[in-house]
């Protein structure tokens, strides 16, 4: 028997399963969207009505016939971020392989969210993940107990953006095509049943992948570039069979007839003389940064290798300077992501220890540190790790409240609120109002 599979819809209401999607048959019948089987008709049936109709459909290869009928378990009000999980749910039902049952343990579960276009059915940017994500999680920890085979589809371009800590994976899509890809990895879907649906954008997928066609012409290129060129190894001796001039004639100038002539030992004092000064002028200002820069800082981390946590190490700074407002930034190299098991900051400065240490996640979380001794605070690792994630430090010489951490989780929320991004810019404005001596430390977590 063949594997069904659900299909759901995630909204920022939770997630609505999609029960049935099937063709209707006889002339003039419109295309409607209806209510845990009811007479109740969905809002979203003329947006619906639209997208399937083979004359303005993105897909006209999936609904090929006039009219179709899908029936949703609960009601979605506007938006075509169901749209995606409409394909999907199609697609499966024209396998005879969408589940109409409830969920049962050990299923498999599709959840999507994406607006499809009609540019190669590309699946484009949807607002309100992070909302989605958290309406979905509980239901999906659900299933995970459950032994559920669960993926969640979202467009590619949105996991580009801040995400919420959630405890499950986000797969990115670009195309239906993608989408397809799974099928045929899943053993649900023979790629010739692909080709018949005219997936080209599939097809060109399943091809090698355009970089390394790229690469590989321009390995070409540089190739037959190098052939035609001069010998450099030629060029090479040539200058190594050159000698070295002595050092009077390094010091030789040359007067306005164009003849050499020996540098004056008066114009050699002079020269030294300025070298000198400049030099004492570079130490002086080093000396003066040092004093107003942040204590020194370093990163350790440690590294997840067969089950052990021990293989650690240490990152110094890598950019350091002043800001336009009252705040020194610093960056700590980027790190990956997928095998980092340890987190921590080190101040090696003991005369000059921040009294507190603040985190600011992407995900717009203020989160006061744990020292884990003197002059260390342990980071902690994002829940979230299926896609790039950004931290903040806060670098505090005084204590750091209840009060200004509400004060600053109430900001964040602030900028979540107007679609603002958390940067040092915005944090900078924060910390000047509330007259804090602040230093910022960031860095990126990759991944993959």
């Amino acid at each position: 028997m063949l594997p069904l599979v659900h299909v759901f819809i995630a909204t920022t209401h939770g997630l609505v399963k999609i029960q049935q999607i099937r063709a209707r048959t006889g002339d003039a019948l419109a295309s409607f969207v209806s209510i845990a089987n009811s007479a109740r008709v969905s809002k979203i049936t003329p947006q619906f009505r639209e997208f399937v109709d083979p004359q303005t459909s993105p897909v006209a290869s999936y609904f090929s016939k006039d009219s179709h009928h899908m029936i949703i378990d609960k009601d979605i009000q506007t938006g075509e971020s169901w749209q995606l999980a409409c394909c999907i749910a199609q697609r499966l039902s024209l396998l005879s392989r969408l589940a109409e049952s409830p969920v049962q343990a050990s299923d498999s579960i599709i959840i999507a969210t994406g607006q499809v276009d009609h540019k190669g059915a590309r699946v484009a940017m949807i607002s309100h993940l992070a909302q989605k994500c958290l309406q979905a999680q509980s239901t999906i920890l659900s299933w995970q107990k459950m032994g559920c085979d669960i993926r969640f589809f979202v467009p590619n371009e949105n996991l580009r953006q801040p995400l919420p800590d959630i405890r499950f994976s986000l797969s990115g899509v670009s195309s239906l095509s993608e989408v397809e890809a799974y099928f045929v990895e899943r053993a649900w879907l023979a790629e010739s049943e692909v080709y018949m649906l005219g997936s080209k954008a599939f097809a060109e997928k399943m091809a090698p992948p355009r970089n390394a066609l790229a690469l590989a012409e321009i390995s070409k290129g540089i190739s037959k570039a190098i052939s035609k060129a001069p010998s450099m190894r030629r060029l090479l001796n040539q200058n190594r069979n050159k000698t070295i001039a002595p050092k009077s004639v390094i010091l030789k100038g040359t007067d306005t007839k164009g003849t050499s002539r020996v540098m004056p030992n008066k114009r050699k004092l002079a020269f030294m003389t300025l070298s000198v000064l400049f030099l004492l002028v570079l130490m002086l200002v080093g000396a003066w940064f040092g004093q107003n820069a942040p204590p020194s800082t370093h990163l350790d981390y440690a590294i997840d290798l067969a089950g052990n946590c021990d293989n650690t190490s240490s990152l110094a700074l890598v950019n350091q300077h002043q800001a336009s407002q009252p705040a020194a930034i610093q960056e700590f190299q980027s790190l990956n992501l997928d095998n980092l098991c340890e987190l921590h900051v080190r101040f090696e400065n003991l005369e000059n220890i921040p009294a507190d240490v603040v985190l600011v996640s992407d995900s717009y979380l203020a989160l006061p540190l744990e020292k884990t001794d003197e002059a260390t605070w342990e980071i902690p690792l994002p829940e979230f790790k299926e896609a790039n994630r950004r931290y903040i430090l806060l670098v505090l010489p005084e204590t750091f409240d209840a009060a200004d951490i509400q004060s600053l989780n109430n900001y964040l929320e602030t900028l979540y609120e107007q679609g603002l991004t958390v940067n040092i810019e915005h944090l900078a404005n924060w910390s000047t109002k509330q007259s804090l001596s602040v230093n910022f430390i960031q860095q990126e977590l990759v991944k993959g």
